[in-house]
C-alpha cells in the first residue's frame, strides 16, 4: 500500500502532520 506522510514545519517544530494512504479501504479494515 502506498502512503505519505505530511508534515507542516514552523519555527522549526513539526506543527501538523497528515497520514495519506492510496487503499483507504485496505487502511480501515486493518484498524477495525
Amino acid at each position: 500500500m502506498d502512503y505519505a506522510i505530511v508534515f507542516h514545519i514552523q519555527d522549526g517544530q513539526i506543527t501538523e502532520a497528515w497520514a495519506l494512504w492510496s487503499d483507504t479501504r485496505t487502511y480501515d479494515e486493518f484498524w477495525s
